[in-house]
């Protein structure tokens, strides 16, 4: 089963808005994130890099970069209390 929301965020003084899906497996919740932008969607990585277990501390382990750093925990602040 996959719960799916969206919300709106702030980034860099202009709002954003992503979508995020939830989807129960045999291992625990994954959650994939998707950005409706697509350059702030590249930022955080590939398409399968979006996607994380629900109990990781960074979700986004590719972030290497400022922006995509500070984009990352703006996004992780947004989904950690998701369920």
């Amino acid at each position: 089963m996959s719960d799916v929301t969206s919300f709106s965020f702030e980034f860099e003084g202009k709002e954003y808005f992503a979508i995020l899906r939830r989807r129960e497996t045999g291992d625990g919740a994954r959650l994939h994130v998707r950005i409706m932008n697509h350059k702030l969607d590249s930022l955080l990585g590939k398409e399968c890099d979006n996607t994380f277990s629900e109990g990781e501390r960074t979700p986004f382990p590719n972030t290497t970069g400022k922006s995509e750093q500070r984009l990352s925990a703006v996004i992780f602040e947004h989904i950690k209390g998701f369920r």
